[in-house]
């Protein structure tokens, strides 16, 4: 009998970081499940080259995004073996008088609630993996102590996407105290700072390194780095 596949499901899988990572590990014999907000993106998938790709239409804001997910995996795996849950956009306002409720409430839902959603759903899957990893794409911005360290004062990086992914990277704390000795690895990764159309203004990596760097570091995760946020690019702990 044939080994199964390797399973993987990546949020925000449409284009940037999320399309690279889908396409490595399409590449490396992964069955792929890209979860993407438009059916036409789901479609685009299905007419790629890609094998044992089995694409996921869902909008990680809705709460019935879990269903979605629920239902694509039933049909084609009783485990999954890695969730990179990566969806997300930049935020707009540099200031607190610009800053609005509004703003701050969207990042939040995508960040930090769309990545409750997924997980959620997925966990099922995860719980039968013999080596199971979730993985909260983050931000070197949501990092707490390095906000406070001065590094980014005065420097064009918005309210709400800090605090969206300091709401996530709590997030991963959590889930990695109640899952980590059940054998769930947990962790965040900081991808680099990516050449993509929401890029900061001081980006420097392509999206295909950075999925190259990703897909290596979580190949080679085991418990130490439960835990824990990684600077992907360099390996680096990056303080909460």
């Amino acid at each position: 009998m044939p080994s199964r596949p390797r399973t993987v499901l990546i949020t925000g899988a449409s284009r940037g970081l999320g399309l690279e990572l889908t396409r490595l590990y399409a590449q490396r014999g992964w069955m792929t499940f890209p979860l993407v907000r438009r059916g036409e993106d789901a479609a685009a998938f299905s007419c790629a080259p890609l094998q044992h790709c089995h694409p996921i239409t869902a909008d990680v804001t809705h709460d019935d995004a879990d269903a979605a997910v629920r239902d694509t995996l039933t049909k084609h795996t009783s485990s999954l073996d890695v969730l990179i849950n990566n969806a997300g956009f930049a935020g707009q306002t540099y200031t607190v008088d610009e800053l609005t409720v509004e703003e701050a409430s969207a990042l939040i839902d995508v960040h930090c609630l769309g990545v409750v959603r997924i997980t959620k759903a997925a966990l099922p899957w995860l719980r039968k993996s013999d080596r199971a990893r979730i993985v909260n794409v983050t931000s070197r911005l949501g990092s707490t102590a390095r906000n406070a360290s001065g590094e980014f004062v005065g420097k064009p990086f918005t309210y709400a996407y800090r605090l969206a992914k300091a709401a996530q990277n709590m997030f991963t704390l959590c889930l990695h105290q109640e899952l980590s000795e059940s054998g769930l690895c947990v962790f965040a990764l900081h991808p680099g700072e990516l050449l993509t159309d929401t890029g900061s203004y001081d980006a420097r990596t392509t999206a295909d390194e950075a999925a190259q760097r990703i897909a290596d570091l979580i190949e080679r995760a085991d418990a130490t780095h439960s835990g824990q946020c990684f600077d992907a690019i360099t390996g680096e702990v990056i303080p909460w």
